[in-house]
């Protein structure tokens, strides 16, 4: 037993010290001076604004609407709204907000499918071998355009030669959740996509708010419905062909923040299980092209994975740990994370509430490690599958979170207080996912 338990502790430490030293470069690159371009032009290029909706006509709506306060010649500029409702309700304020739109001048229409076969993605790729322009805009459906978006895009795309322009982007909301969105996306877009731009890694294609090259897309294979991200995905593959993306900081459009903890968390757990399909599908070309792994994926990111894969081993540890009545000094270690999270947060006035800490690196492990073994194509469920699915996930989060009290009880028989308080740390936080699973 002391043997297992030296062995969890020492792979523990591997984890934990890869996972500081890549939070170290991290913290390093982001303190390097950045250069951000702000220039503007008026290269104007035809455009197809492409705007994928699904059952969200009322707020759909205000997307499309947006469009006629757009700074560019209307006569330029075509909106394909990619509607898969179906929602009668939904289809209609569909219908009604580009028959507005065509009212005033504009050439809008809807196009429509028999099945949501890949879903946001798989309607792209089939909606791309239609376009006429040279380029295409992409606009969720909750966002209102700036109306210096698609100038300033086309202007950047245009004087640097770049295969697409990822602009900024701001939510609309408020109370915590949404404060949680709002800090979350300052980090992304200061730390990591200017970063990338001054640094001279890919820039981050987001899904919104983005101008793409019809060509280069067609160069690289057009959008994927082999990942569950596909903007990562594509981000990827413009990167292995050596096709460059160019960032601006300009505000393309305002979103509106996700309502509540559950659905926030679908979001990470779908960008998540994204992240680790594309390390699974591109990593071998990444590593065999020479390029940086930051192509892939991020060091923000990356030091979450060792971090919580470190977490995994602590229960085993404990348990043994306490049962032999050795020294359990060595998965106190797990704690620094959090501590490091919570400085950086404090330091950079993001919205990180302590103890979620624990909880949103367990919570990333879980959809990371599923990510690594769920099939290329299996992303597109059906209801009962799915059910099953995070029916699953929870049970394996409250089994870790009933491990963590019934060892939490061990310690306080034991008088192991301190042990005990920590204990009782994890196990609120795996609670917590539990809840929102």
């Amino acid at each position: 037993m002391s043997s297992i338990a030296h062995l969890l502790s020492m792979t523990e430490f591997f984890l934990l010290a890869v996972a500081y030293v890549l939070f170290i470069l991290s913290s390093l690159i982001l303190l390097l001076p950045k250069k951000v371009r702000h220039d503007s032009g008026t290269d104007y290029k035809p455009v197809t604004l492409l705007i994928p909706v699904y059952n969200e006509g009322k707020v759909a709506a205000r997307s499309i609407e947006s469009v006629s306060g757009l700074n560019y010649p209307k006569e330029l500029v075509e909106v394909l709204v990619l509607d898969d409702s179906d929602d009668p309700e939904s289809v209609k304020c569909v219908e009604e907000a580009v028959a507005q739109l065509v009212a005033k001048g504009y050439r809008a229409s809807v196009e429509r499918r028999k099945n949501r076969v890949g879903g946001k993605a798989g309607f792209l790729r089939e909606i791309h071998t239609k376009l006429r322009t040279p380029y295409a805009f992409l606009l969720d459906s909750d966002f209102r355009l700036n109306p210096d978006a698609l100038s300033s895009a086309v202007w950047a795309c245009e004087s640097t030669g770049a295969s697409y322009c990822q602009l900024a982007w701001s939510l609309e909301g408020s109370g915590p959740v949404a404060k949680l969105q709002q800090s979350m996306l300052e980090y992304h877009l200061k730390e990591e996509q200017e970063r990338a731009v001054s640094r001279g890694l890919p820039v981050k294609i987001n899904g919104s708010c983005v101008l793409i090259n019809n060509r280069d897309l067609s160069d690289v294979g057009g959008w994927s419905v082999g990942t569950v991200t596909e903007d990562l995905d594509l981000t990827v593959r413009f990167a292995l062909s050596g096709k460059k993306g160019t960032y601006l900081p300009l505000v393309g459009g305002t979103g509106l923040a996700t309502p509540s903890f559950s659905s926030l968390f679908k979001q990470i757990k779908r960008w998540v299980i994204g992240n680790a399909q594309c390390m699974l599908r591109y990593g071998g070309n990444v590593l065999k092209a020479g390029k940086k792994i930051d192509s892939i994926i991020s060091f923000s990111y990356l030091f979450n994975y060792f971090f919580s894969m470190s977490y995994m081993l602590i229960l085993a540890a404990v348990l043994i740990n306490l049962a032999t009545k050795g020294n359990s000094w060595f998965y106190f270690f797990s704690l620094l994370p959090a501590v490091l999270l919570l400085a950086v947060s404090i330091s950079r006035k993001y919205f990180y509430p302590y103890l979620t800490s624990f909880a949103y690196s367990t919570f990333i492990a879980v959809f990371f490690v599923e990510g690594l073994f769920r099939k290329r194509y299996g992303f597109v469920r059906t209801k009962k599958v799915r059910e099953q699915s995070d029916a699953l996930g929870k049970t394996l989060v409250m089994i870790f979170a009933l491990g963590f009290l019934a060892a939490f009880a061990l310690a306080l028989v034991l008088s192991k207080f301190c042990d005990a308080a920590l204990l009782l740390a994890y196990a609120i936080s795996f609670l917590f996912v539990a809840a929102f699973w």
